[in-house]
């Protein structure tokens, strides 16, 4: 965890303000959640809510960061 994101519209919209403001327009990064984030698909992996990450996940979240 790096930071927090501002309260906007949508969570889409809250995560790409602070890539734009935060980490000044990065393009490695990868966003895990229990809900779909619309706009981020090629970043996103959509985790469990019940079982949390697991080792699939992580191995995603690998794959997305080492484009």
């Amino acid at each position: 965890l790096i930071g927090v994101t501002s309260v906007l519209e949508t969570r889409g919209s809250e995560i790409q303000h602070y890539l734009n403001d935060v980490l000044y327009n990065t393009k490695e990064y990868a966003i895990l959640d229990d809900n779909h984030i619309a706009g981020h698909n090629n970043h996103f992996v959509k985790t469990n809510g019940y079982y949390g990450l697991t080792r699939d996940d992580a191995n995603e979240v690998i794959k997305i960061l080492s484009c």
